[in-house]
Parts: C-alpha cells; sequence; structure tokens
C-alpha cells in the first residue's frame, strides 16, 4: 500500500516519467509473419508430400533433412565458425547454397533452379534417392523454395504479432524496425504484397536491414553492426526479437537486449516486452 502511495504521490509532483525510448528489430519469418506449410505443400504436390509422409517418412524432418542433403551435394555445407552459420528452425545449419541465396550473392533464381535441377537429375541418375518419389518430391521442393512469386504468395501474417506492433507503434515512444535473413528478389516483391503493405503502416519497408542487399546474414556480427550504424542507436538501448536461438544469443554477446519467440509465443513475448517497460 505504502508503494502505490508513494508513486502516486511522484506521479503527481512530478508527472508522468517518460519510457526509455528503444530501438525495437522485428525479425520476419516466424516472427512477423509465417510461411503456410500446407500452400507450400500444395505448390510442391500435395498428393506426392502426402504419400511420402503416410508411407515413407521414418523420422522427424526426414524431408526436410533429405532437401537440405541434395542442396549440401549441390553447393556444401556452411565452412564458416560455428557461432556465424546461420541455422532452419529445425536447428540445422543451412546449406551454403541458402545461405549465398540469402546474402544477395545469388541474384538469378531462375538460372539457380536450373542448375539445380541438372544436379538432381544427376544424382537420381547415380542412383541417390530411394524411390522416384523421392527425386520428384525435392525436385518440385526447390522449384518452390526459390521461386520469390511462390514463396511471397504464401507468406501470412502473425496477427499477435502485428497487434504488439501496433500497440508499440500506438504508444509513439519506440522506434521500430525489421532485420530479416531474406532475399532481396523475393522481398522486392514480398514489401509490393498485401501482407507486406499491412507491414508497411508500421515499419519503412524501404529502410529496413535486409540480408540479401547487404551480402551478410544473422548472426553474423556485420548485418548487427549494420542495423546500429543505420539507426543510431547503442546496442544496449536496442530490443532484438527472433525466433532462432542463435541469432538472439549472437545479439545478447554485441550487447543487444534479446527475446527469443518460442513456438509462436506471444504471450511470453508480451511479458518481457513489459517487464522492459516498452507495453
Amino acid at each position: 500500500m505504502m508503494k502505490k502511495i508513494l508513486i502516486s504521490l511522484s506521479f503527481f509532483l512530478l508527472g508522468p516519467i517518460a519510457a526509455k525510448p528503444y530501438l525495437i528489430i522485428w525479425d520476419l519469418g516466424d516472427t512477423l509473419v509465417y510461411v503456410s506449410l500446407f500452400r507450400m505443400v500444395v505448390d510442391i504436390g500435395f498428393a506426392d508430400c502426402a504419400w511420402y509422409h503416410a508411407f515413407h517418412t521414418k523420422e522427424k524432418n526426414q524431408l526436410q533433412n533429405l532437401l537440405f542433403d541434395v542442396l549440401e551435394e549441390f553447393g556444401g555445407k556452411q565452412t564458416c565458425p560455428d557461432d556465424q552459420k546461420s541455422y532452419h528452425t529445425a536447428h540445422r545449419p543451412l546449406p551454403q547454397v541458402m545461405c549465398d541465396w540469402l546474402a544477395g550473392r545469388i541474384l538469378e533464381p531462375k538460372i539457380l533452379v536450373k542448375a539445380l535441377g541438372r544436379k538432381i537429375k544427376e544424382l537420381y541418375g547415380s542412383g541417390y534417392f530411394r524411390n522416384n518419389l523421392e527425386y520428384r518430391i525435392v525436385k518440385s521442393a526447390v522449384g518452390a523454395m526459390f521461386n520469390p512469386e511462390v514463396l511471397v504468395k504464401n507468406t501470412k501474417l502473425l496477427k499477435e504479432a502485428l497487434e504488439i506492433v501496433q500497440e508499440i507503434a500506438h504508444e509513439g515512444i519506440h522506434q521500430q524496425t525489421i532485420l530479416s535473413n531474406w532475399d532481396g528478389v523475393s522481398y522486392t516483391n514480398f514489401k509490393n504484397s498485401p501482407t507486406g503493405q499491412e507491414l508497411s503502416r508500421y515499419f519503412n519497408m524501404d529502410d529496413v536491414i535486409i540480408s540479401g542487399s547487404l551480402n551478410t546474414i544473422k548472426p553474423q556480427q556485420t548485418i548487427f553492426d549494420q542495423c546500429l550504424n543505420r539507426y543510431g542507436f547503442a546496442p544496449e538501448d536496442c530490443i532484438f526479437i527472433d525466433d532462432q536461438k542463435e541469432n538472439v544469443e549472437a545479439a545478447r554477446s554485441l550487447g543487444f537486449k534479446a527475446i527469443q519467440i518460442k513456438h509462436y509465443d506471444f504471450k511470453q513475448l508480451r511479458k518481457e516486452l513489459t517487464a522492459l517497460g516498452v507495453l
């Protein structure tokens, strides 16, 4: 009771205490938006994917691991130190070709898909795949994942995340931006899509940090440094929000306040932003 009285008295005498302004840095994938798995499966081939999972899948992430194995056959594995490697949600390092794509070192998706198609056909001829079904799915999956139009049309807003963005914007105290591993070709399409246009109400989509424009990706320090340089904030005045553990740990090691979103748990995100005085 005494604490409440003192707080009320200080508010009356001094007026409201302004919240500390932060730069709030949002990831895109699985943080602000998600790629609809069902829609991607339809584009890859619903019947083939359903049959594969029903009769050929024996372990978790089997199809994803097969796809990554093929991509590593094409372009190798990441060779950078472990703390600089970029990971997938299933906690497997991305194949090097995906890192090159996300970092903007590959600019022609159609040429890439054709080259990958030749490699997949070569692997099929050498008996790499267990059956024709695996071959068809991998070939279709590669065509979909490196197709900017397919990726963008299947990318949807996470409404609970948007509600938090709206609340922060309404307060008008904190600056918000985006820091995302996203290839430049797809991002250009994304920002002009209905989902991108909705986000543009709260973010300057032409002045965000996109890996495909910078030749670097999270969790490498250079992309965080570019974010700080662009916006003029110190690391301790930034709140970084991401679904990838490795990216969050990298941001923390640089002095950022960092929050990991696990399994779309936006209630926990609210709690942590409230503890920081943002909500």
